[in-house]
């Protein structure tokens, strides 16, 4: 079932669907370009663990064959003698032992993260729970061709867009200027950025309140899905503040709860996008 794109209907389906911790733990998007390199580090370094073990292939398929429980544990006792000896012990490989130091680095890096960001994530599920009102419902519309601003109106007022139409064309062109500012890159062609200060103070100076700005974001389809299309020109998304910084729910599950199938390559493009361009 789909959610429905009228505000209030999208806002209470989602408390619905986000009262489930398991929900709001996997759509929550609490990450960032360090939150991405975190992970990647994480993973690197099990690669490399993994290495060590199978450097030792022989005595793992000995712990297999072997039937006798006795022999398994003297196999089990001798391959974990050899790895925690690289691991604690790891110039005895030579020049390589320093990949396995930076390994344990990135490890104890990875997980020390992972244990931090799922303190966060219970730490805002707990306010949600206990305040859903916290869930905020935002509007998002296209600044330039690989971003969206993402605004508020505290009143039920026409689309930004449309409010930006209506100014001098001093202004129209002031806009222009803050949202599309070419940047040179050495190995692509240049990429459209955004002065996100001077946007802010743009609205402020020019809708008086009545149009607000919270964020700028990667627009679909550079982004993570984050966005729930409300029409042609404009969508919503949904986040909550954290430390004052607004963190976004993606478009996982359906309305009744069936999760939305992602793409593995959609998850690791988006995640070069992140690091390297937001």
């Amino acid at each position: 079932m789909e959610f429905k794109m009228d505000k209030n209907k999208l806002n209470a389906q989602l408390i619905q669907t986000l009262r489930s911790y398991k929900r709001f733990k996997k759509t929550l998007n609490y990450e960032n370009s360090w939150h991405i390199l975190a992970q990647f580090v994480f993973w690197i370094a099990f690669v490399i663990f993994m290495g060590l073990i199978l450097n030792y292939v022989g005595l793992v398929f000995e712990l297999v064959l072997v039937s006798s429980g006795a022999a398994k544990l003297q196999v089990l006792g001798q391959l974990s003698h050899n790895i925690w000896l690289v691991l604690s012990h790891p110039m005895y490989l030579g020049w390589t032992g320093y990949i396995v130091i930076a390994g344990e680095i990135a490890f104890l890096f990875g997980l020390v993260w992972r244990a931090w960001r799922s303190y966060q994530i219970k730490q805002l599920y707990q306010r949600f729970e206990s305040h859903p009102e916290s869930l905020q419902i935002w509007q998002a519309t296209s600044i330039n061709l690989s971003h969206a601003l993402i605004y508020t109106t505290p009143t039920n007022t026409k689309p930004f867009t449309a409010a930006l139409s209506q100014l001098p064309k001093d202004k129209q062109e002031e806009w222009e200027k803050l949202t599309h500012q070419y940047q040179l890159t050495r190995w692509a062609a240049p990429r459209t950025n955004y002065d996100a200060k001077g946007i802010r103070q743009f609205m402020t100076d020019n809708f008086f309140g009545a149009y607000q700005y919270v964020d700028v974001l990667m627009s679909e389809p550079y982004s993570k899905p984050l966005y729930w299309k409300k029409d042609s020109q404009e969508s919503w998304v949904a986040g909550i503040y954290a430390h004052e910084r607004p963190v976004y729910f993606q478009r996982k599950y359906q309305a009744d709860g069936k999760k939305i199938k992602i793409s593995l390559g959609r998850k690791l493009v988006n995640a070069v996008f992140v690091m390297f361009w937001h």
